[in-house]
């Protein structure tokens, strides 16, 4: 599918970019329960072994609402960067108890999953400087720029993620694409 094909090469790219940042150790805690994780996860270690970088994982049980056990696994690894791979409010919640347990290296995401602009705040500040990749930006496309233009004059506020907005977008426009011409 068209968002499997985009994260797939973007993995190598982002993890590629990282290195270049000087950031060489890795760890990924990860809701061990969530499909899309499990799905992705695969991809995130091909990636990895394909550049000989080693990714410390952490898995997490779904529901854990208190991650003090995989944060002192986490800061006893010491990793530059670590993708808090879970949903956004998830993310923001295990970047916030991090942080205040000590956790001073840097986020970073592959895979587009935390791009939402909601998470610095989720967060309460921890996720700021979080390094994320993402395979479209609102002004890629015009008529995507229109509809993001458009959802603002309506709500009176921007969209908080375009990333997922545009993989919606994109498949939507693919469909009617093809019956268009399939007649």
């Amino acid at each position: 599918g068209h968002v499997t094909g985009v994260q797939t090469c973007a993995l190598p790219i982002s993890l590629k970019a990282l290195q270049a940042k000087g950031i060489k150790s890795f760890a990924m805690v990860y809701d061990q329960d969530n499909g899309y994780v499990k799905f992705q996860r695969p991809n995130i270690q091909d990636a990895a072994k394909a550049l000989g970088v080693t990714i410390t994982e952490i898995g997490v049980p779904g529901g854990t609402t208190d991650f003090g056990p995989q944060i002192t696994q986490l800061i006893a690894a010491k990793p530059d960067a670590t993708f808090p791979f879970f949903t956004i409010e998830d993310a923001a919640r295990f970047m916030k108890q991090a942080k205040d347990k000590g956790y001073t290296s840097k986020w970073f995401d592959p895979v587009s999953q935390l791009t939402s602009k909601r998470i610095p705040d989720l967060s309460g500040g921890a996720a700021v400087g979080l390094l994320a990749s993402t395979p479209q930006s609102a002004g890629d496309i015009k008529s995507f720029q229109a509809f993001l233009d458009a959802y603002k004059a309506k709500n009176g506020k921007a969209l908080d993620d375009p990333t997922y907005t545009g993989f919606g977008y994109d498949a939507m426009m693919n469909l009617a694409d093809a019956m268009t011409k399939a007649g």
